[in-house]
């Protein structure tokens, strides 16, 4: 009698696959920043474009626990300018929407337009986006 066994898992023998990478590290991948004080906003967003992985950290109080997860990002560069977006469809973004409305109330004073925490301007150490009547600025802070 004849036995054939398939081996399907990634990790034989102690062997990895490399993590699959849609394309190479782009000049915004990193961290950025930006705290307000009155009223308090704190917001951290990371980029990964190799993963296509943009995640977004904010809190507007200290003994709250933050908001933080993770999207999928595409990135749209028409006229001399880059954007990631978000897609504003799906339930992860309204969700998060959501929770940006019950954390930071004071920073909701007019409605979501299209784009609010969904579209990222790339600025040269910076990146832009739009909550209700302010633009955020978030500074960089590493190269990673």
């Amino acid at each position: 009698m004849l036995m054939v066994f398939t081996i399907t898992h990634s990790n034989v023998a102690g062997i990895e696959k490399p993590r699959r990478e849609l394309y190479p590290p782009q000049p915004y991948d990193g961290k950025y920043r930006v705290a307000l004080s009155l009223p308090l906003l704190l917001m951290e967003v990371s980029v990964d474009s190799p993963r296509e992985e943009i995640r977004i950290m904010f809190n507007c109080g200290i003994s709250r626990r933050p908001y933080d997860h993770s999207f999928h990002f595409t990135v749209d560069t028409g006229e001399g300018s880059t954007t990631l977006q978000i897609d504003e469809s799906s339930a992860d973004y309204r969700e998060m929407l959501d929770k940006f409305k019950h954390f930071c109330p004071a920073y909701c004073t007019g409605d979501f337009l299209p784009g609010n925490l969904a579209k990222f301007s790339v600025i040269p150490n910076r990146l832009d986006v739009d909550i209700p009547r302010i633009t955020l600025e978030l500074e960089k802070l590493s190269l990673s």
